[in-house]
């Protein structure tokens, strides 16, 4: 049998297509590891920012307050009852384009537990039951 090739320059071909193939995907590496780089700092800073947030200061929760601020748009509630938990609060027809500015502002100055809107009526008018806590 002829050998055409010797062991030692299939070796010395196979190192050099390493060399070559190493060198080809390098930038691909590097654009890898830039990339990398950049995630991980990226999270070390939203950690960062996560660790030294001060948690959003809600308003003391009393009855006064959750009037004033159906008073702010013009809602009589059907019923206000202190609970364990927090505020009971019963409105009996609210139109659905005052709900979410609603439910914003209970967001944004107190708890919400329990929120339930439910329209029977088809007209857009919803009977809503809330929960406010501390």
């Amino acid at each position: 049998m002829i050998r055409f090739l010797r062991r030692r320059t299939v070796y010395l071909i196979a190192l050099g297509l390493g060399i070559v193939m190493f060198l080809y995907t390098l930038p691909i590496l590097s654009q890898l590891r830039d990339r990398f780089v950049y995630e991980f700092f990226k999270h070390k800073e939203f950690m960062f920012y996560l660790k030294n947030a001060k948690a959003p200061s809600k308003k003391h929760l009393g009855e006064e307050e959750v009037i004033n601020l159906l008073k702010r748009y013009r809602i009589t509630p059907e019923k206000i009852q202190k609970t364990e938990t927090g505020y009971e609060i019963e409105i009996k027809e609210l139109s659905w384009s005052l709900l979410p500015y609603l439910i914003k502002d209970f967001e944004k100055n107190f708890r919400i537990l329990t929120l339930s809107a439910v329209d029977n009526t088809g007209k857009g008018l919803f009977k809503v039951r809330v929960v406010l806590g501390q």
